[in-house]
């Protein structure tokens, strides 16, 4: 009997390592606030996809959303309010691109990244900035609290853009940023 106890004991114990250790990973892919893909995991997953990329001369794309105007959000309701304000955006924008292929992750602060595997056009692109841009806005309804949500979103397209992860977000967000000088859009 005293076998089997330790059997027992050995196996919850294992059982409990593993998960553990399943959570260490889940947490160092996911952003915490949103549960969508952090940034260093959108970039380990855009390598993935640039390197399927050029083995099959496909295209990939990458948009990066910025909120405009959210740290009055912060400033003015407090940070708490910000955080269910990024959740619901997070909610919102996974609505808006699954089954399209791609991955969606919080860039950080109020920044969110949409990978696109096997780009199809530039046009397809700019169709899921739209639809990333059209769910923000209904207003985001929190308590007795309505706030009116708009965002400036940029769009790059591997090869044509850049040729590494870093130099696709970085266009993107250039885009963006071009995007947000112009009062916003795509």
């Amino acid at each position: 009997e005293k076998a089997g106890a330790r059997s027992k004991k050995t196996d919850t114990e294992q059982s409990e390592k593993l998960a553990l250790k399943a959570e260490a990973r889940r947490l160092e892919q996911e952003d915490t606030l949103t549960g969508l893909a952090n940034r260093a995991h959108f970039l380990q997953q855009l390598d993935a996809s640039l390197r399927d990329a050029e083995l099959n001369r496909t295209r990939v794309g990458v948009i990066v959303l910025d909120l405009d105007g959210f740290s009055e959000v912060n400033d003015q309701f407090g940070a708490a309010t910000g955080d269910r304000v990024l959740k619901s955006v997070a909610r919102r924008l996974s609505n808006a691109t699954e089954n399209t292929g791609s991955i969606l992750a919080r860039l950080g602060g109020n920044s969110f990244g949409l990978a696109i595997d096997a780009l199809q056009s530039t046009q397809a692109l700019e169709d899921l900035a739209q639809r990333m841009r059209d769910v923000l806005v209904p207003p985001c309804t929190l308590d007795k609290l309505s706030l009116n949500l708009a965002a400036s979103v940029g769009g790059a397209v591997y090869p044509d853009n850049a040729t590494d992860s870093f130099g696709l977000v970085n266009a993107a967000d250039g885009a963006m940023q071009h995007a947000k000088a112009g009062g916003g859009g795509f």
